[in-house]
């Protein structure tokens, strides 16, 4: 019987899944374009036989069966949407969202189908996803898995600035701004990728100038010590809250607008090392600045620094 005798105008596809047995078998599911090969149409199923680790069947879903799973722990800010807004227009959706036929919920993939939402402007329409069927706590472990940094590895810096450099992949289409770059570039290697491509928010230019002012003096420091082959290191404090943030902010008398903070900047403020008065007291500690708000006439009862011997 054919697909239009079924009420549908596209043609049936195959699509290659996973047979109880272990096998690859070919089940039908709606596509349009020409029938699809199984991946051992070139081989006999004694020959090649599908994973036993593959815990997942293609399968064509409705959007409206999607459901946003609510206990999703993973945000995107406004900027990392319009860049991925940016990619499914240019590329198109690449990689399969995961879904749980169990409950219903998305698994994989919420914030590609919330670009995807608008892409369609609100209508419905279906996306051939990778189908798991498991219980509610597998599901929340493999929503996290998907999503950890610590099973996705990191970039080999030297062949992903050669991608860049000399393949002629443009970084801005793969979701890196300027900032990134200074950031994770040697200034040199940086500037070679960013060219005259640079980016000319107010924001963006403030936060690379601090950061080549940041580069600048740990150079410095390193040709002090001798330590010129050392890898520059960036460190990230986490704080509870926004409160307890701004506490800290505050207390040594930062700049909240900016996002990287020159670790001698506090280690003068606190009396750490040669920052802290020029060399001439090495280690001491310094009182920590007065709290905003305070009578400036009224004795302080913050630590006094000890003299230095």
């Amino acid at each position: 019987m054919s697909s239009r005798k079924n009420g549908g105008n596209v043609p049936r596809q195959r699509i290659a899944t996973a047979s109880p047995d272990g096998g690859a078998r070919l089940d039908r599911n709606t596509n349009g374009g020409s029938e699809a090969r199984s991946a051992t149409a070139d081989h006999s199923e004694a020959d090649v036989r599908l994973s036993r680790f593959q815990r997942f069947r293609v399968e064509r879903i409705p959007r409206s069966m999607l459901k946003e799973a609510l206990y999703n722990p993973r945000v995107m800010d406004e900027h990392g949407h319009k860049l991925l807004n940016r990619s499914l227009k240019k590329s198109g959706l690449v990689e399969t969202i995961v879904w749980n036929k169990r409950t219903g919920n998305v698994v994989g993939g919420h914030q590609r189908l919330s670009e995807l939402d608008k892409l369609e402007n609100g209508r419905d329409y279906a996306l051939d996803v990778a189908v798991i069927d498991v219980d509610e706590t597998e599901e929340r472990e493999i929503n996290i898995k998907l999503n950890n940094q610590n099973m996705m590895g990191a970039y080999d810096t030297e062949k992903l600035a050669a991608l860049f450099i000399q393949d002629g992949v443009q970084f801005a289409d793969t979701g890196f701004s300027a900032l990134d770059i200074e950031l994770n570039f040697d200034t040199p290697v940086a500037n070679a990728i960013l060219g005259t491509d640079r980016e000319e928010e107010p924001e963006v230019v403030s936060d690379i100038e601090e950061i080549q002012k940041i580069k600048a003096a740990r150079k410095q420091g390193k040709e002090r010590a001798n330590h010129k082959n050392s890898p520059e290191h960036f460190k990230v404090i986490v704080f509870n809250s926004m409160e307890s943030m701004d506490e800290f902010i505050n207390y040594f008398g930062l700049d909240g607008e900016m996002r990287y903070i020159d670790g001698e900047e506090i280690k003068s403020k606190i009396g750490i090392g040669d920052s802290a008065t020029g060399g001439d007291t090495p280690g001491a500690p310094a009182a920590p600045p007065p709290e905003t708000g305070t009578d400036p006439g009224a004795e302080s009862t913050a630590p006094k620094a000890p003299a230095a011997p």
